[in-house]
Parts: structure tokens; C-alpha cells; sequence
């Protein structure tokens, strides 16, 4: 008779603590104990944390890039340049020394070059292309700053 009381006592307090933990929804931990909410609020601190790091490091190389070249662009363009890179990079998930490669590549950073094909501004794209990645992924700066 002990045994079945200590289990439906127990069935009971098992059935209370789940009722308990779906009437609090807004709990993010999902379960886990605090101590394990708590690493994994550390460990995605410290990922953007890393994550920031490494991107003004590569806001750091871009710009040293961009100093190597003549470029035809105002000075608060320059300025913005890694910035905008970055971001787009980020956004479309390219690496931004990659985007860097190919704007080196293509134009040198070179705001006024044009191809034999009328391809210009720093990725040396064509005014139509341009124009509809504009309208369909709102691309920028990195694609219009050619078409004044």
C-alpha cells in the first residue's frame, strides 16, 4: 500500500512540474538547467564578440587595400568603403576579402573604369545588370557607384 501512494505521489509531482514548465512559455532556456543557459548566453557573447573582432580586422585590411590604389572616389566614400563591403559580404554570404579581390581585379578601385563592353564602377558591371540587382537584391553602393 506504501509503495502505490509513494507512486501516485510521485506520478502527481512529476505530472505538476510539467504542467509548471509549459505554463512559463517565455522561458528561453527550453529545459535546460541554469547553468547550461548560462554557458550557452557565454558562449554566444563571446561568438559575436569573435565575430566582431574579426570583422573590423577585415574593415583594417580592406582600407589598407583601398590606400594602394587611386581610387576617383570622395573621401567619405573611401571612408565607408570596408564598411559597405563587410555588410554586403555579410548579407549575401561572401567572404569580404573576396569581394576585395574582385574589385581589385576588375577596376583596381578605380571608380571611373570602363571595359570595351561599357562594364563600369568598381566590380565593372553593366548599367542593366546593375540596374536589376539594384530593383531585386538593393544592392548599393559596391554597384552603383558608378552610374552618376
Amino acid at each position: 500500500m506504501s509503495v502505490m501512494r509513494f507512486s501516485s505521489l510521485f506520478a502527481s509531482l512529476l505530472a505538476l512540474l510539467t504542467v509548471a514548465s509549459f505554463e512559463n512559455p517565455g522561458n528561453a532556456s527550453h529545459g535546460l538547467t541554469p547553468s547550461d543557459a548560462s554557458w550557452i548566453t557565454w558562449e554566444n557573447q563571446a561568438f559575436d564578440h569573435s565575430l566582431k573582432k574579426l570583422q573590423k580586422l577585415q574593415k583594417k585590411r580592406i582600407a589598407q587595400q583601398i590606400s594602394q590604389y587611386k581610387t576617383g572616389l570622395k573621401t567619405n566614400h573611401i571612408d565607408n568603403l570596408p564598411e559597405l563591403i563587410v555588410h554586403e559580404s555579410k548579407k549575401y554570404g561572401y567572404d569580404p576579402l573576396l569581394l576585395t579581390a574582385v574589385i581589385i581585379t576588375e577596376s583596381s578601385f578605380n571608380n571611373w573604369a570602363r571595359s570595351n563592353r561599357d562594364a563600369h564602377g568598381l566590380m565593372q558591371i553593366r548599367p542593366a545588370t546593375g540596374k536589376e540587382h539594384i530593383i531585386t537584391h538593393s544592392y548599393y553602393y559596391i554597384f552603383i557607384i558608378a552610374i552618376n
